[in-house]
């Protein structure tokens, strides 16, 4: 799945065992407890800090490396984002298997990094459990904001649209082809749909 540079900084600690939650109980927020003991699984997702390490291997394409070694802020929020963007996509898999899933960040990192994480480059993003809830005890599907589908899809549009071939990396022109196909008259009520679903 993507990330910024193929930097892919997430890391998964999955949590199991019986004395694994036992080690994870202090860490956890009062309203996070029951359920999160109750899982059959919770996954720590986590950022490396070092993840530029593995980027020659990762991103040949340039020396992608030393865009980081310079500048540890940049390194820490880059890690950050994308190990967020890989726990999304974590979620999005889960859910394709029939799983449900329950995100949280009602938690102590510095408890969690202590007790999984030590002598490591990693640290706690965020928990996820995993499972299959009790219908009688899971809310139903919370309001979501208010959003245009039309607006939105004509904003695409035109954002594609704005983008001549010229303008376009030879290496990015196929996904934006791609783009532009998605984004054609044909398509238009499909992106509709996708916007009111995810809405």
């Amino acid at each position: 799945a993507p990330t910024s540079a193929n930097c892919s900084p997430a890391r998964f600690v999955f949590v199991k065992s019986p004395e694994a939650k036992e080690k994870l109980r202090p860490a956890l927020s009062k309203g996070n407890l029951d359920k999160t003991l109750s899982a059959p699984v919770t996954v720590i997702v986590a950022s490396d800090r070092l993840f530029y390490e593995s980027l020659p291997k990762l991103f040949p394409h340039a020396d992608a490396r030393s865009w980081f070694t310079s500048s540890p802020a940049m390194a820490e929020e880059t890690a950050f984002r994308n190990s967020t963007l890989q726990g999304g996509y974590l979620i999005l898999a889960a859910r394709a298997l029939g799983l449900d899933c329950g995100p949280m960040s009602g938690f102590d990192r510095a408890k969690v990094d202590e007790a999984f994480l030590a002598g490591t480059s990693w640290t706690a993003n965020f928990l996820v459990n995993l499972g299959h809830g009790d219908p009688s005890g899971v809310f139903a599907r919370s309001p979501r904001l208010a959003v245009s589908p039309r607006r939105c899809a004509r904003t695409a549009t035109r954002s594609i649209a704005c983008a001549s071939p010229g303008s376009i990396p030879p290496r990015r022109r196929r996904r934006a082809a791609i783009s532009n196909t998605a984004a054609s008259p044909a398509l238009q009520p499909r992106i509709e749909r996708f916007l009111i679903n995810t809405g």
